[in-house]
């Protein structure tokens, strides 16, 4: 499980959640950084995070530690990759 202090790597997995039909998915990290802050409400309640991402169901915090040169990494969330 991720841990506060934990380094995490732009486009590398770090986290895995399990659904509710038991399917397996993998959480790429956006962006480099230090996890400062982690969600424990989703480890009792994992659907928080399809339920409700934006609020009640985010993962982890992050301090960034080259946030402007990522950035220009980053993919919409309406861009088809697959």
């Amino acid at each position: 499980m991720l841990q506060t202090k934990d380094r995490i790597e732009q486009g590398r997995e770090h986290l895995s959640l399990n659904c509710d039909l038991g399917l397996e998915h993998k959480i790429l990290s956006p962006i480099s950084g230090d996890v400062f802050q982690i969600n424990e409400a989703i480890i009792s309640n994992p659907s928080l995070v399809e339920k409700d991402p934006f609020f009640e169901g985010w993962i982890y915090k992050i301090k960034p530690s080259d946030l402007e040169t990522e950035l220009a990494f980053l993919t919409s969330c309406s861009t088809d990759r697959f």
